[in-house]
């Protein structure tokens, strides 16, 4: 008798098949194994046992998470994931309890929760020995790393390259990625410059991780203060920027220098499937020469860039007497009601909408 899966109320029944040898022929016997459905872990204990459970597959538990889900036999954590926006993260399952589907089950229900959440893609960001896993799962490798392995389950990218097929255009083009947050005469400094290197310049707005502004708000601002650019171009970078607010490193050890591999993931992910659609042939960057995290950054994108045969255009920050403008700088002016600083950092177009109404809540003073 093959195996089989038995559904009762509340209660996946797996029959599991062990072959005992009995002289020296193999007989098949049947063990039903009790197993609830995924469902949420919010109590403290039911957390600390999917830390103990993740912790014990050598693996770092995260806090940040929007959703935790495990599946449970006679009162034991047999397996545990989470996500967090749309990145799938912290899967384990316990050997004893493997090769019974539960990773399927458990990615599937914390998918089901991030659509009912507003996520119509997911990824998943895992050690290489453990991708072919993910891709039995339906989940496709975008990116690999000597390190990692970004996976998306979908056709996300596809649809996002299709959707921008209208703005795409032949040439020796050059891409620029921003935050806009919000947009600064640096930002538009750094684009006038790009501009002057390239047939189409597109403006890469991020869309995903930790923003004061919504991303419509810092696409208008981009559109506005790039208005006067005649080979200037806006979009969204879509889910395909890997941020640090984004990019998960329980799976990683320190001595893995988490943050290069991040820089490198995202290097990759624009190089192989981004700037070959847009005709990217340079990626402009604003730099702060006496800044060694700048610098080393500029490093790290120069060597990944190499390898797609896209050039870095370093371009130094436009400055405000002796302090270069940067974002961070001019949201403290806005939490400070530093109002000299914020005008004199930002274009004409950023200034009237921080004198709006809706935007007070940004600029107290």
């Amino acid at each position: 008798m093959g195996c089989a899966h038995h559904l009762a109320v509340g209660i996946i029944g797996r029959m599991s098949c062990t072959y005992p040898s009995a002289a020296g022929i193999a007989r098949p016997t049947q063990k039903v194994v009790a197993m609830d459905y995924p469902h949420p872990l919010l109590s403290t204990h039911d957390r600390r046992s999917a830390q103990a459970l993740i912790e014990s597959a050598g693996l770092r538990f995260e806090q940040d998470f929007e959703d935790l889900v495990g599946v449970f036999s006679a009162g034991r954590l047999a397996g545990c994931g989470a996500r967090s926006g749309r990145v799938l993260k912290m899967l384990v399952v316990d050997p004893q309890f493997r090769g019974e589907g539960l990773l399927g089950d458990i990615v599937t229900e914390l998918m089901r929760q991030g659509r009912e959440a507003g996520y119509d893609g997911f990824f998943i960001f895992t050690r290489p020995a453990t991708a072919s896993v993910f891709e039995r799962l339906s989940f496709k490798p975008l990116v690999a790393h000597e390190k990692a392995v970004l996976l998306e389950h979908g056709n996300g990218l596809y649809r996002y390259l299709r959707d921008r097929a209208p703005l795409m255009h032949s040439g020796e083009n050059a891409a620029v990625v921003i935050n806009a947050d919000p947009f600064t005469k640096g930002h538009e400094y750094l684009i006038e410059r790009a501009a002057q290197h390239a047939d189409t310049v597109y403006v890469l707005v991020s869309s995903e991780g930790r923003f004061v502004f919504p991303l419509e708000v810092r696409m208008e601002l981009a559109r506005h203060g790039v208005a006067h650019v005649p080979n200037a171009i806006v979009t969204a970078t879509g889910p395909y920027v890997v941020s640090s607010a984004t990019f998960p490193v329980y799976f990683l050890n320190p001595a893995d220098k988490p943050d290069q591999i991040r820089i490198e993931i995202d290097i990759d992910l624009f190089g192989r499937h981004i700037a070959p659609a847009f005709a990217v042939r340079t990626r402009a960057v604003g730099t702060e020469p006496l800044d060694p995290v700048s610098r080393a950054y500029s490093q790290i994108m120069k060597r990944r860039l190499d390898q797609w045969g896209i050039q870095l255009l370093e371009i130094e920050r436009k400055k405000i007497g002796d302090l270069w403008i940067n974002t961070k700088r001019v949201r403290k002016a806005l939490a400070e009601g530093d109002r000299r600083t914020v005008a004199a950092s930002v274009p004409e177009t950023t200034l009237s909408y921080l004198q709006t109404p809706e935007a007070a809540r940004f600029f107290r003073g």
